[in-house]
């Protein structure tokens, strides 16, 4: 018996191709309400027969700024948790997050715990963020929680995509995980159904640029104004922007930019039905632009404008930058990764390379 643990919508995606993968033909499903869609999801979940069941758990995952009164109730939410799984045994656990938190109240609510834990990748973090940096007081509080605190001990693989770009170490043998398969039927039937994603609506197909609209940021970037400057500077006519699924609405409508409705299906799932190879994906600083490289070895041509925001861009973070470096060096065309140093740069790159 299986059970995989999904946070996420994206981690409806990975948890078909995970399953196939190891062959897995009877598993619990466990899906934690984060996305407003959540009771859609699980249900077209549920219909796909991918699942023996699918569960709804309590919201567990802490969102930042976490406060004592978060972590409280999350904690009280175990009790519901354990409710839901009581009774049932697995011999192997998938788990989607890499918070201590979520983990422990999940490990905890096991009746097996000697179950095999595997760790399945959880977005670009665990390249180079140790799951054991955790703050001191999260220990405590789960170990206070009467909970037996989910750290490394308990970890006995790690799925990556792309384990050549492991910059740190984690607990666990490390498993490369099989690229997404888009020839796979199969899959993106059940990844599309799940998602109630209709591919002949995609309006990406007439379009060679495409950017992607970065998410709300406490930093004072002046998304509309660095948007306005690339207008002038790109073909308009072969762009079209996605915005970032938490907003509600998109920023860049009065720049002239055609803007793609579905903004809030999944980029992954998107890049699923379509080869992204044949792309320029645009951001100023947006990890999807990296996802085709490592999902799918795709290599769109990427440009990155972080360098061209006006101030310090270190904020990111050293090791993000880094990692985002690296993969660059994956390409096999280095030239179709770019990050210009100017505006001047970006304007000769595009000059040279769109019509």
């Amino acid at each position: 018996m299986v059970a995989y643990i999904a946070q996420v919508p994206i981690h409806l995606l990975f948890a078909p191709h995970v399953l196939k993968v190891d062959n897995v033909k009877d598993c619990d499903l466990y899906y934690i309400p984060t996305s407003k869609n959540a009771e859609e999801l699980v249900e077209r979940a549920r219909k796909t027969g991918l699942f023996r069941n699918v569960y709804m758990l309590p919201n567990i995952s802490l969102e930042y700024p976490i406060t004592l009164k978060q972590g409280v109730d999350i904690s009280l939410r175990r009790f519901d948790v354990r409710r839901i799984m009581k009774g049932k045994r697995y011999d192997t656990v998938y788990y989607n997050s890499d918070g201590w938190l979520l983990n422990s109240i999940v490990f905890s609510s096991l009746n097996n715990k000697n179950s095999r834990n595997i760790f399945v990748e959880n977005g670009i973090n665990p390249y180079f963020i140790p799951y054991e940096t955790k703050q001191w007081y999260l220990r405590l509080f789960i170990n206070l929680s009467f909970m037996t605190c989910m750290d490394g001990r308990f970890i006995d693989s790690r799925y990556l995509f792309e384990p050549s770009l492991l910059r740190v170490s984690q607990k666990g043998k490390i498993v490369r995980l099989a690229k997404l398969d888009r020839n796979d039927d199969d899959l993106r039937n059940n990844v599309n159904h799940i998602f109630g994603y209709d591919s002949r609506l995609d309006s990406f197909e007439d379009k060679e640029i495409i950017i992607m609209e970065q998410g709300p940021r406490k930093e004072p970037i002046d998304m509309y104004g660095i948007w306005e400057k690339v207008s002038h500077i790109i073909p308009m006519d072969k762009a079209i922007v996605k915005s970032h699924p938490r907003q509600k609405k998109g920023n860049l409508s009065g720049l002239g930019y055609d803007i793609f409705d579905r903004y809030v299906t999944p980029w992954e799932v998107i890049s699923l039905n379509q080869d992204m190879g044949n792309k320029t994906i645009m951001s100023i600083f947006s990890t999807a632009c990296i996802y085709p490289k490592i999902l799918y070895d795709d290599e769109p041509r990427v440009i990155l404008l972080y360098k061209l925001i006006g101030f310090d861009y270190t904020f990111f973070g050293e090791e993000m930058l880094s990692f985002v470096e690296s993969v660059r060096e994956l390409y096999r065309d280095k030239d179709r990764f770019f990050v210009p140093e100017s505006w001047d740069e970006l304007r000769t790159y595009c000059n040279n390379h769109f019509e």
